[in-house]
């Protein structure tokens, strides 16, 4: 990222790295050539013996993440349409007919930090908007592996129950989530496992045994019903944020205030001055204060991405004690994909070191 100016406006945008950007272009190519699934292209990439720079092998998440990744993409009309359509907020100072494919696409509030680690946000809560840098991804094959994903998706959530700890539980020795694996057994009963690392690339990126995901599910199921018997156990759980770890919120409205009170200013001193040699040096002025406004604004359209995230997060013990007696005593009368949903929104952390499975609420 690096800040520019143009058209007197300020600017964050991609410092383009010529050889990266044809790799990621590479990768879009043999995704869709082949028809791959994720795991295909990882696994074909590892039996290639293909690498990243720092050596290690492409994970499906790590590509999935890369073939996701709007920045590189053609600002088209096309592209506009995709998000318009996700719900995204669409930047008034980029309309649809400015997207003509000469500048790549920024997308702001797309993911945040939490827990240590970047979590996407919901589309609604992007800011979506022109970048100031060039293009390096046509967008119909941009598109075309969004369309790819979606109805992989679709067909994935059709064939297989969630388990109740997925994309939620992680391991403590690699540190990574731990993904769902299956096997079928002699018997022909589909057994269903949490792992990561190894499945996908073996025991020397993680030695951590493959556990049962009904096994670490019965045992977070364990700890929701002592909660919904004993709803003050869950005090054990809840680490609450300290005071003095919120942000401080900065009030855009006083700080543009001053730029517009000498905006002001100089406009009535302009209609005085306007045929001397001074009028351009107005003007001049004007248009640096005009962009020092603009630059806040976009700063104030960010935290209030931010704000909404924080009150998000903000549940107390007792809503998420009650979130967890709701999923105890409707159990059954939930889908597998609810249940998970539900799981996702009390629990913070979750980690897995082979014989303990340690909990934050």
């Amino acid at each position: 990222m690096e800040r520019i100016e143009a058209n007197g406006k300020k600017h964050v945008t991609l410092a383009i790295n010529p050889e990266e950007s044809e790799y990621c272009l590479w990768l879009f190519d043999t995704f869709l050539i082949n028809n791959y699934s994720l795991q295909g292209m990882q696994t074909a990439f590892k039996k290639q013996g293909i690498r990243t720079a720092k050596g290690g092998f492409l994970s499906a998440s790590r590509l999935y993440k890369i073939l996701t990744t709007p920045y590189g993409a053609e600002a088209t009309t096309e592209i506009y349409d995709y998000f318009s359509r996700k719900g995204c907020q669409m930047d008034s100072d980029s309309p649809r007919e400015n997207w003509d494919g000469t500048y790549g696409v920024m997308v702001y509030g797309r993911s945040s930090e939490k827990t240590r680690r970047h979590v996407v946000q919901p589309p609604d809560q992007w800011i979506v908007s022109l970048g100031c840098h060039k293009p390096f991804i046509p967008a119909d094959k941009w598109l075309a592996a969004q369309e790819r994903f979606q109805q992989n998706t679709f067909d994935k959530t059709m064939k297989y129950d969630v388990p109740l700890l997925k994309g939620v539980v992680r391991c403590a020795k690699c540190e990574c989530k731990m993904a769902v694996a299956r096997k079928k057994l002699k018997s022909g009963i589909l057994s269903h496992y949490y792992c990561r690392k190894r499945n996908q690339e073996g025991l020397e990126a993680c030695d951590m045994k493959y556990i049962k995901c009904s096994f670490l599910d019965n045992k977070m199921l364990e700890v929701f019903r002592q909660i919904e018997s004993e709803p003050e156990s869950i005090m054990k759980y809840i680490q609450e944020s300290e005071p003095d770890s919120q942000p401080e919120w900065r009030n855009f409205g006083s700080e543009i205030a001053p730029y517009k009170a000498k905006i002001a200013r100089l406009t009535a001193l302009l209609s005085e001055v306007e045929e001397s040699s001074a009028a351009k040096h107005i003007v001049a002025q004007i248009e640096e204060l005009d962009a020092n406004i603009e630059a806040l604004k976009r700063e104030e359209a960010l935290q209030r991405v931010q704000k909404r995230r924080i009150m998000s997060d903000q549940q107390t013990a007792e809503q998420k004690a009650a979130e967890i007696k709701k999923l105890i005593q409707n159990l059954s009368g939930f889908t597998s994909a609810e249940r998970n949903e539900i799981v996702r929104k009390v629990v913070r952390e979750l980690t897995w070191d082979g014989k303990t499975l340690f909990i934050r609420l």
